[in-house]
């Protein structure tokens, strides 16, 4: 596959279990085909020297270069925010592919939670879920009405005043 920055060959290597294509010799970038990036996009996904390699090459701008044709469909691809960070990524809307410039797929691992981060705040959402349970039991024991219940529970919810 030509790389859809610089045109030269891409390599597929492996991160663990999964294959993409890297940029080796050129811009660095990396092509990963539909649903693959969200398999590498926590700090504990994947394995591997070829991932360590990827991670350690520094972060390029793109801010000059317009809109790439996708090296698997020939469309043009779409620039957007990756899950609502700052980080920007090509993305093809007709096969699900996505090219990250050199850089990108590590400062998108680095925002992601840490397996111990993501269990806390699992563990916080399990508790405030018990919370609003029981106040939706103790709420109707006092013959409320569901939605009027509801509606306080989101109101508090919101404002921050559960645990």
């Amino acid at each position: 596959m030509k790389c859809p920055v610089c045109s030269n060959n891409m390599q597929e290597e492996k991160f663990g279990e999964v294959r993409v294509d890297v940029c080796k010799d050129g811009c660095k970038g990396i092509w990963f085909d539909c649903l693959e990036l969200r398999e590498l996009d926590e700090r504990w996904e994947g394995s591997g020297g070829n991932l360590g390699d990827a991670l350690d090459v520094p972060r390029v701008s793109d801010t000059n270069r317009g809109r790439i044709i996708c090296p698997k469909c020939v469309k043009s691809m779409q620039k957007h925010k990756y899950k609502a960070s700052n980080i920007t990524v090509d993305e093809c809307y007709i096969c699900g592919g996505f090219f990250l410039d050199a850089g990108e797929f590590k400062a998108i691992r680095d925002m992601s939670m840490t397996k111990q981060e993501r269990t806390k705040e699992v563990n916080k959402l399990v508790i405030k879920s018990k919370h609003i349970l029981n106040e939706l039991e103790e709420g109707q024991r006092k013959g409320g009405a569901f939605e009027q219940i509801l509606e306080h529970i989101k109101t508090r919810f919101l404002l921050g005043f559960m645990l």
